[in-house]
């Protein structure tokens, strides 16, 4: 039982230390069930603990002598292997400032539904509407009338692009927007068997594809197949613990996915830009991804 309560208050305090990272843009937050469920996957995953922190521990110290090693045989003076450092230094202080940003983002979420329940609208519908409109509506709720409530419902509903000109900020609903079309991108050619992309962590692998964006889907994919996502956040580590491979759309090489893929060893395919528009449910995919290449295979 003391054991159990002990457990229990680690959980607890786990939770509120990092249960926000899950939050990301529009949230929610690690729950305690989240947490537990990431724990015990870890735990089938991961024999030993306490040697796969000496694992990660080692891999790093092997990364820094090859990184020495290399600086040395290329030559590399002072000056140039100084830059690579400030360099390095940046490319994790990007990573914290994200960091940041997620923490900020659920900090304002308590703000966000008490705007939410004073304007009689959802916490999605919420994100929707300007600071300038919500400033105007809980000044003055008269001002939101019936055909603006309906306007920010339909950007829910339909899409809506933003505009900034003149330093101002417009919200154009996607049927509206003609003046801007050319930003919008086409409709994608769904032919293409091979799709292009950047290495995150080089490897071949073949299996299932599994298209997953939200931890809703997490329950599609089986140990072994493949990972297709717009981008990974934190909320897909269940689905990225149990993939052979990881392929997405957006990302460079500082990206979750990129990173996540690294610290686990697993193949990754990053910056498709297409993967979830040509690859379905079920393709059987070939992965190259030290040539960046992810193809599919004819049944």
């Amino acid at each position: 039982m003391e054991k159990n309560k002990q457990i229990a208050s680690l959980l607890e305090n786990h939770l509120k230390k990092f249960g926000w990272l899950a939050y990301y843009y529009i949230g929610p937050a690690w729950s305690k069930q989240d947490i537990t469920e990431i724990l015990e996957n870890n735990l089938k995953i991961i024999k030993d603990p306490v040697l796969k922190i000496k694992e990660i521990r080692a891999y790093k110290k092997e990364i820094e002598q090859k990184k020495k090693k290399l600086q040395k045989r290329l030559r590399l003076d002072n000056n140039v292997i100084s830059l690579l450092n400030k360099i390095g230094v940046m490319i994790f202080l990007k990573g914290y400032r994200k960091e940041f940003l997620i923490y900020s983002n659920y900090c304002f979420e308590p703000i966000l539904k008490e705007i939410s329940n004073r304007l009689c609208f959802s916490l999605e519908q919420t994100r929707f509407i300007t600071k300038d409109e919500i400033r105007i509506y809980l000044t003055d709720p008269r001002k939101l009338t019936r055909k603006m409530r309906n306007n920010i419902e339909t950007r829910f509903s339909e899409g809506c692009i933003s505009v900034v000109e003149s330093d101002a900020v417009s919200i154009i609903r996607i049927g509206d927007s003609k003046k801007y079309s050319k930003f919008i991108k086409p409709e994608i050619e769904t032919v293409t068997k091979v799709i292009k992309g950047n290495c995150a962590y080089a490897g071949r692998v073949t299996g299932i594809a599994r298209i997953i964006n939200s931890r809703n889907e997490i329950g599609k994919i089986k140990k072994g197949e493949i990972l297709v996502s717009r981008a990974t956040n934190p909320d897909l580590i269940i689905a990225m613990q149990r993939a052979a491979a990881i392929v997405t759309d957006e990302g460079g090489i500082t990206s979750h996915a990129a990173i996540v893929s690294r610290e686990m060893k697993k193949p990754c395919v990053i910056g498709t830009k297409i993967a979830t528009k040509i690859i379905l449910d079920g393709d059987m995919l070939e992965i190259d991804a030290g040539k960046g290449e992810v193809i599919k295979v004819e049944k």
